[in-house]
């Protein structure tokens, strides 16, 4: 950007559009295309899920903010595994759900009776949320510690199946 004179004042004048040089972007990698689909995915299973007890209205929205907190608490684990993405996507979607009822019992007014019912619902959204930050936080800190050592992680769908067969 550059200042000229015109009519005896200063004036800041643009470079224009011919005079710039084009910017030639990257191809985006696999991995960016990879990541679109993998938030596609959980949005749109999150949507289905959040829809059943919202509606259809606010579901995107609370599907795409639970898909920003399912990103923001994975980066935080020590380790990721099929079981930790699991409850981490259900965390993700109970706060999105506990936010919503929350502000819908702000709205209604807390002192009436919706508003005792949508706050009630928010804090039976709260419970469920803070047993599966925990559950998650355990079950990827046992992932590390198991990785560190140099093991396999544990198989808890094979456990699962070995505990079924047992009480047969």
């Amino acid at each position: 950007m550059s200042i000229e004179q015109s009519n005896g004042k200063a004036r800041t004048v643009m470079p224009r559009a011919s005079e710039m040089n084009r910017a030639i972007l990257p191809k985006p990698s696999p991995e960016a295309y990879q990541r679109a689909a993998e938030t596609r995915k959980f949005t749109t299973a999150a949507r289905a899920v959040i829809a059943k007890e919202v509606g259809e209205g606010p579901a995107k929205l609370l599907a795409e903010d639970a898909w920003r907190t399912n990103t923001e608490v994975l980066r935080e684990l020590p380790a990721d595994s099929a079981l930790v993405r699991a409850t981490v996507a259900e965390f993700a979607a109970q706060t999105a759900l506990a936010a919503y009822f929350r502000n819908e019992a702000i709205r209604a007014g807390l002192l009436t009776e919706r508003g005792m019912q949508l706050i009630n619902q928010s804090l039976q959204h709260g419970v469920r949320l803070e047993r599966l930050a925990v559950t998650s936080w355990a079950l990827s800190k046992e992932a590390a510690r198991q990785t560190k050592k140099g093991q396999k992680p544990v198989d808890y769908e094979q456990m699962a199946l070995e505990e079924a067969k047992k009480g047969r």
